[in-house]
């Protein structure tokens, strides 16, 4: 047999994924929430045996208690708070912001007619309806 290594082997699962918008990463088949402030920022997701952290820039942003069931998520309470406060300034942000006025350009018609060389001729004569009665 051959003697260990000087350094043991890395044994835990880590994976460099960008934060959806719904701000959970994926490990071993369960969900696990991480702070709404990162989202669409590359996030390392690393889990051991006992635990489940998510790092930004060397920098620990989560960290769960690793669950061995499957299909489940794992909700940090302070990360729904927080994901709450920023969809509310968001949204008097965009209350907040002047409605866009549609500007609309009008094309004039007498455009056409000098390109085409017809001299319109406006005819004012009255039109009376069949239907209208004389009084």
């Amino acid at each position: 047999m051959r003697a260990l290594p000087p350094v043991a082997p890395e044994v835990m699962f880590r994976n460099s994924i960008r934060l959806p918008r719904d701000y959970y990463v994926r490990a071993f088949s369960n969900d696990y929430s991480v702070d709404p402030t990162m989202i669409g920022r590359l996030v390392e997701v690393t889990a051991s045996l006992e635990r489940v952290s998510v790092h930004h820039d060397g920098i620990l942003i989560a960290e769960h208690r690793r669950r061995w069931a499957r299909q489940l998520t794992v909700t940090d309470p302070a990360h729904v708070l927080r994901a709450a406060e920023l969809r509310s300034q968001f949204q008097a942000q965009h209350r907040r912001r002047p409605p866009v006025a549609a500007v609309v350009e009008m094309a004039s018609l007498a455009h056409y007619d000098e390109l085409f060389g017809v001299e319109a001729q406006p005819d004012f004569q009255t039109v009376t309806a069949p239907w209208a009665v004389a009084s």
